[in-house]
């Protein structure tokens, strides 16, 4: 969003953000929000998640630019995408590297926190798993968050920690609460000896 606002800016265009759902749902689509929108009107999304939004707006002429990672809900929308200006995030690749760094840094067992990290084909993972092909040795765990408060996601890690420690963890997407004053592990409720690294897309946002 901050980059779409900066480039805006420049060109001298009017930036508006519409909510799309209140809950976070969607089944429970704000479509009165978008109604003004039609042929021409310009349209940036951040997700596959919106594709039932976007292909009405397609349907309606709107222009459209998604970002994305590499998951395999864009083969489903081809049809409607090759039409679009699709931007992908390499979320495997940045996996990959993220998994090669602690393991040169002598972590020997490895978590990894993600809200869809039983997606099929889901990027973090295989990224993951590509850097860990040689490493047989070393246990790799796979943990899913939910969109469940920060305590209680606190709560949920220690509980996975004392079942199974570990000295490694990756951490991808938006972490709500997060509290800056701290460090990564005392946020998470984990001892300081646990490496982290966390992924999002928003430079203020990044270990």
């Amino acid at each position: 969003f901050e980059g779409a606002m900066e480039a805006a800016f420049a060109a001298g265009v009017k930036v508006e953000t519409l909510p799309v759902s209140l809950t976070d749902s969607i089944d429970d689509i704000q479509w009165n929000n978008l109604k003004k929108l039609g042929a021409g009107d310009r349209i940036l999304a951040c997700s596959f998640w919106f594709a039932p939004v976007l292909l009405e707006l397609h349907r309606r002429g709107c222009r459209i630019a998604l970002s994305t990672a590499e998951v395999y809900w864009r083969n489903l929308y081809s049809e409607y995408t090759r039409h679009w200006l699709l931007l992908t995030t390499h979320n495997a690749q940045a996996a990959k590297e993220m998994t090669a760094h602690l393991l040169e840094s002598g972590c020997k067992s490895i978590a990894v926190l993600d809200h869809y990290i039983d997606e099929p084909e889901e990027p973090i993972r295989r990224g993951v798993e590509s850097a860990m092909a040689a490493e047989s040795d070393i246990p790799i765990r796979y943990l899913r968050s939910g969109l469940q408060p920060l305590s209680e996601l606190r709560e949920y890690l220690r509980s996975e920690y004392a079942q199974a420690p570990f000295d490694g963890l990756i951490l991808h997407g938006n972490l709500a609460n997060w509290d800056y004053r701290k460090t990564p592990a005392a946020n998470l409720g984990l001892p300081e000896s646990v490496r982290l690294i966390r992924s999002y897309d928003c430079r203020e946002h990044t270990y």
